[in-house]
């Protein structure tokens, strides 16, 4: 007779790990991307980027990431992954158990918390926001309607 363990997953390792490697597997298809556009004009960020960051965009405040070679950059993307889907991990057991938010203690830190949250959140929108409203405008402006005039004497 087959005796099959069935073991219970914990979401605070399970999700931090699946996060880890969705984000491990995105980082390759972008360095496979970038070497397949290495002499292309101006191919512009891989799918695979614009997924990584939309799913884990505190990826994006990691200071010169982009600038280290691949399996660096690849590996401080995958850690600061797990990192950031442990705490949300933990913040959903809280939640689960007491009602609450993982957050700090302090009132001064809790204030900077919610503000650093914030203005992320308003940076990311402007960062969304205004390269629509500037290709809006280019695309009039090829169009035929001006909203821009350069006069040279």
């Amino acid at each position: 007779m087959l005796h099959v363990l069935c073991m219970r997953v914990k979401l605070k390792y399970a999700l931090p790990l699946a996060q880890m490697a969705l984000a491990a597997a995105l980082a390759r298809c972008h360095h496979v991307w970038e070497i397949a556009t290495r002499y292309d004009d101006m191919p512009g960020p891989s799918p695979a980027f614009r997924l990584l960051h939309s799913i884990d965009w505190p990826v994006l405040l990691v200071p010169g990431y982009r600038i280290m070679p691949f399996p660096w950059s690849g590996v401080t993307v995958v850690a600061v992954t797990g990192l950031l889907w442990y705490w949300v991990a933990l913040t959903l057991n809280e939640f689960r158990q007491r009602r609450q938010v993982l957050m700090f203690t302090r009132v001064p830190l809790r204030i900077a918390g919610d503000l650093f949250l914030i203005v992320s959140g308003v940076f990311l929108g402007l960062y969304c926001a205004v390269p629509g409203v500037i290709r809006a405008q280019l695309r009039s402006a090829q169009s035929g309607s001006t909203f821009c005039a350069v006069v040279a004497e």
